[in-house]
């Protein structure tokens, strides 16, 4: 046994700590009553509304409050008596601010105040999440380096003993091993004596064969006697480690099983307060109710008021054309449509579900529109379609006029943001996107002013051939909606030429700061540098597994003589490119125009891009008759992990069977979402023999975000062996690609025989998280992952 073999055998009590993941305290949006309801409803009955609406909204506020406080601060005191230096935050305190701010929403002078209470309660809440989040972590990092501390305690005062007793373990194992070899040689000795042989080569034969029985018999017995003293050696190890710590591991250990239960404790008390609230929720929906049917009978009276002056007026129209209604059956329309609404209200309020009653109000709002227009065509009936062109046409025509100059504008618009596109693409300012996506929506806004132009000459064609006998329906539908969408053109117009006006100034002065060429020069030339090595290398590496293949015929040979043609078009490629790369490095040392050089440098990013993945498309050739051999480890099988707490719907998480993770190439059924700096996960895995061991890992990247920004560490054994940028794919986010899972060959790591923990740890402090599908170890350098190429 060696020293590595004797240390391996050591089981330390495991240290981990695992925190809840949810503080559960949640800032709610503000309850929002419409102007219409303002103007109707008595202001007394608003301040009602909004104090029982917060009392149900703000009910899961304070009945986290009073989880935390049952469950949270026990466990706190616990952990202060480990002598660990944490706060116990003031949940009292917190619940009573909490109250005094319910009650001056409910107690407000007027709407606008409980609005305003209501605002400064929104802000409170949000504090008190933020507060309660910095504690949790805080919480976990104290926890976590106790843990390291006590095991480096134990790791520094055992390492002495464990070489002591290597040496007994390895000393006994010899003179067993010893003692069994002597008396199995005097036995071989007293067998071979008694024993009757016909040739000396059959006694030689016989002795051979005994021996290496012996040999397998002795080494099994060795074996045997080493896995026993591994199982003493691991009691004592556990014994002299509770030995050094006192107490102390068995405390700690404890309130590790503890936290590690609490978020479902916490959750549990939660659920039964929660309950304690829902009485507000009924009484704030039937509020809500009465305020809907109130703004309901007031504008219904309105309506059928306006309708019963237009009484005679319908008369007028129906004798011109019986389908049109008469005051009684638009009043009845308006009255069944009230019914149905209270109806749909009722069923929302009885399941709770409050995005019902905003869609059933919608529902309402958009047929009263179908009824106000229905009464407006009815009304227009009641004249000839020539009554109605001679009318309507001179009001077309003056719209028309405008409606052409508006198309100037737009034009003009899109021609000035097009003379922007060459310095938007040197400077790549922000501000570009957005003046990008006006041009877009000036653009649709030009296909509309066309449209609103053929419907108006339709229509002066219509008019100009218009007589009394002339069916007004030929003409009654195209007035009404040209009426309608010209209204919308207007307003677009006006709110474009607005947004363009505002943003073409921000931009003139964002592009007044373009780079000068010296800076992009000096940024540009040593990666050009970079680059111009990284496809010599290529290109030099495929250019041997092409010659190494001429007059070749073996089976590795044959699939790369296949792809002779892909091979030349890569070195083609690559010439061409840095052809490019010189050419960069003459322009930088001589002279030339920004706009020459960054389109220049651009070609090279996107030929660069796709002659590597060409290159090792090539490379991967020489690998296809590569056994897979080494560990595959799926990233959702972690042994570990270290997180801060789930207190967002971002924070970290495994994912399962989601598919747009599928989209993008993840094995398996899942991979983690790791968002936070400084979080984990850990593998356990183990090696054979001692060798020199590379790790692969499967990680997702995309074109979103920088290459960089999803970068990670590997760590073996608790030592840190570099931080390492997410695979090169690059792949755009959104459909169909969602990004790329990938391989990336990162570490190699010297290992002994036996097991080892791999770490990998998010590193950059990013809006780009990690992504981890896989992971594969391996000590054969010719060795690829499976699914590499996918």
């Amino acid at each position: 046994m060696n020293k590595g073999k004797i240390k391996n055998l050591i089981v330390l009590s495991l240290i981990s700590v695992f925190l809840f993941s949810g503080l559960y305290i949640k800032a709610q949006k503000p309850f929002q009553i419409s102007e219409d309801v303002r103007k109707i409803v008595p202001e007394k009955d608003l301040i009602e509304v909004s104090c029982l609406m917060t009392k149900w909204k703000t009910g899961e506020f304070f009945a986290a409050l009073d989880g935390l406080q049952e469950v949270l601060t026990p466990a706190l005191q616990d952990i202060q008596s480990m002598g660990i230096d944490v706060s116990i935050p003031d949940i009292a305190g917190y619940r009573s601010q909490g109250q005094a701010k319910l009650n001056a929403i409910c107690n407000a002078p007027n709407y606008a105040a409980a609005q305003e209470a209501l605002k400064d309660f929104i802000s409170f809440g949000e504090t008190v999440r933020q507060e309660l989040g910095s504690l949790n972590n805080s919480l976990g990092l104290k926890m976590k380096a106790k843990g390291d501390e006590m095991r480096a305690r134990v790791e520094s005062e055992i390492n002495a003993w464990v070489e002591q007793e290597r040496i007994k373990i390895e000393q006994e194992l010899k003179n067993k091993a010893d003692q069994l070899a002597n008396q199995a040689k005097a036995d071989l000795e007293q067998e071979m004596m008694t024993k009757e042989f016909t040739t000396e080569e059959e006694a030689m034969s016989y002795a051979q064969s005994r021996v290496e029985q012996i040999k397998a018999t002795i080494e099994s017995q060795i074996n045997s006697l080493a896995e026993q003293k591994k199982k003493e050696l691991e009691e004592k190890a556990n014994a002299k480690a509770s030995e050094i710590l006192g107490g102390d591991a068995e405390k700690f250990k404890a309130i590790g099983e503890r936290l590690q239960g609490i978020e479902q404790q916490i959750n549990q008390a939660i659920e039964v307060r929660k309950q304690d609230y829902e009485k507000y929720r009924i009484q704030a929906m039937a509020k809500r109710k009465d305020l809907i049917l109130a703004v309901l009978d007031e504008n219904i009276e309105e309506a059928c008021n306006q309708i019963r002056e237009k009484e005679d007026l319908l008369k007028e129209a129906k004798l011109n054309d019986s389908s049109v209604k008469t005051a009684d059956e638009y009043i009845a329309e308006l009255n069944r449509d009230k019914e149905i609404l209270v109806e749909k209200i009722q069923a929302a309020i009885d399941n709770g579900n409050e995005s019902a009653i905003n869609s059933a109000v919608e529902e309402i709002k958009n047929k009263w529109e179908g009824i106000r227009l229905g009464l407006e065509r009815d009304l227009s009936k009641r004249q000839t379609a020539e009554q109605i062109c001679s009318q309507v046409i001179p009001q077309l025509s003056q719209a028309k006029v405008q409606i052409e100059n508006g198309l100037v504008q737009i034009e003009t618009g899109q021609k000035e943001i097009t003379e922007k596109k060459d310095e938007c693409d040197v400077s790549q300012v922000p501000l570009c996107a957005e003046v990008e996506d006006i041009f877009n929506q000036l653009s649709t806004t030009k296909e509309k002013a066309r449209n609103l132009i053929n419907q108006i000459n339709l229509a002066e064609e219509r008019c100009s051939k218009a007589t009394e006998d002339t069916p007004l329906d030929n003409i009654l539908e195209l007035m009404l909606s040209l009426k309608e969408n010209g209204s919308d053109f207007q307003k677009e117009m006006a709110f474009l030429k607005t947004e363009w006006l505002s943003k073409k100034a921000k931009l003139e002065e964002a592009l007044a700061q373009k780079p000068k060429i010296e800076d992009i020069c000096n940024q540009a030339l040593p990666k050009i540098s970079q680059g111009k090595n990284q496809i010599n290398k290529g290109l030099e590496e495929i250019r041997n597994i092409q010659e190494g293949c001429k007059g070749n015929l073996n089976k590795e040979c044959k699939i790369i003589n296949e792809n002779l043609n892909k091979f030349n078009l890569a070195q083609k490629k690559g010439n061409i490119l840095l052809e490019k790369m010189d050419s960069v490095e003459n322009k930088c040392k001589t002279k030339t125009t920004l706009k020459e050089l960054v389109s220049l440098l651009k070609e090279i990013e996107a030929d660069s891009a796709q002659l590597l993945s060409l290159i090792e498309e090539l490379k991967a050739l020489k690998r296809e008759n590569i056994m897979e051999e080494g560990i595959y480890i799926e990233a959702e099988n972690e042994t570990s992990k270290y997180l801060y707490p789930h207190t967002a719907p971002w924070h970290s998480h495994i994912e399962i069977d989601r598919q747009t993770r599928r989209a993008a190439g993840c094995l398996g059924r899942g991979n983690w979402y790791i968002s936070r700096i400084g979080e984990s996960l850990s593998y356990s895995f183990e090696v054979g023999s001692d060798g020199d061991y590379i790790i692969w890992v499967r990680d997702l990247s995309s074109s979103d975000h920088p290459a960089g920004a999803r970068a990670y560490a590997v760590i073996v054994d608790g030592k840190n062996y570099g931080t390492f940028k997410e695979n090169n794919i690059r792949a755009s986010y959104g459909p169909p690609s969602w990004g790329s899972f990938g391989w990336s060959k990162t570490a190699t790591v010297p290992l002994g025989s036996g097991k080892h923990i791999l770490t990998v740890e998010k590193r950059g402090s990013t809006s780009a998280a990690c992504l981890f599908d896989a992971y594969f170890i391996t000590n054969n350098p010719f060795a690829y992952p499976p699914h590499y190429n996918e």
